[in-house]
């Protein structure tokens, strides 16, 4: 679809091109009046469209050429070289004004040749394999939500900032798991949350081990609508005293799910049941 889009814009840019040229060749008699001519007309679309491919050519080269190396640490030497090579030449240019233009021509013609060129090179060779990386979800589907350290909890934060609109606040001591409603000081058996509304829950784990927040929601369903298993839903692994952030949307009421709803904590009997009306 890009290209039916450019070659329409070639063509009318190459006739216009050709209707100048063809106008100031006609101008007067003197060539170099014509040659004048044409260029006061054609000049101020031609010179910011031909920067402006060549600085996209520029661009797009390096960028082939910074994602075709083989390893983060390596793009991260890369710009510091070019950087680095960048402030050079500058300031060669700088310190010795009286250089020729032959001379500045040919060192920026050379840099432009070497970066479309590695960029070609680069861009054949195609982009180097980025490894995905594992998230909470991924490792509830695969039923990974235990009390092993996992990819997804490598990185984790461990903090959260001051979140607006919570459900609950649920705090994990080591073996119970409680819960704070905002405005609620009262206690009852199980946390009410509503259904097909998002809610965001607060974990913070005051125990002694690191741990993790879980949930089953409303089984998955099959091509053929059986359901194959429970909907997992969990928070990274949490060392004591951090902070973890769910958000929960209930699409089935606790009477329609067997067994209802509850949080537990995994490598601990604490569980807190959950209603959903």
């Amino acid at each position: 679809m890009s290209v039916l889009w450019v070659l329409p814009l070639v063509i009318v840019a190459g006739g216009l091109g050709w209707l100048v040229q063809a106008w100031s060749e006609r101008a007067s008699s003197d060539r170099a009046f014509n040659a004048r001519a044409r260029n006061t007309l054609i000049d101020p679309i031609e010179l910011p469209i031909a920067g402006a491919i060549g600085a996209g050519i520029l661009i797009y080269s390096f960028s082939r050429i910074m994602l075709g190396l083989p390893t983060k640490t390596a793009t991260i030497i890369a710009f510091g070289v070019m950087g680095t090579i960048v402030l050079f030449v500058g300031a060669i240019v700088g310190l010795k004004r009286g250089a020729s233009r032959t001379a500045m021509t040919g060192t920026f013609g050379l840099a432009a040749v070497v970066l479309i060129a590695g960029g070609a090179y680069a861009g054949l060779h195609g982009e180097r394999e980025t490894h995905p990386h594992h998230t909470p979800g991924d490792i509830a589907e695969e039923n990974d939500c235990g009390t092993d350290d996992t990819e997804a909890d490598e990185l984790a934060s461990q903090s959260v900032a001051a979140k607006a609109n919570l459900a609950a606040e649920l705090t994990f001591d080591g073996s119970q798991l409680t819960y704070n409603l905002p405005g609620y000081d009262g206690k009852s058996a199980g946390l009410t949350i509503p259904r097909s509304t998002p809610s965001n829950i607060l974990f913070k784990n005051d125990g002694d081990d690191d741990a993790r927040l879980v949930i089953e929601m409303h089984p998955r369903l099959d091509d053929n609508g059986q359901p194959i298993g429970p909907e997992r839903i969990c928070t990274p692994l949490g060392e004591p005293g951090s902070t973890q952030f769910l958000t929960l949307t209930f699409a089935l009421p606790s009477s329609a799910v067997e067994g209802g709803y509850e949080f537990t904590v995994p490598g601990s009997d604490a569980t807190l049941p959950v209603v959903v009306p």
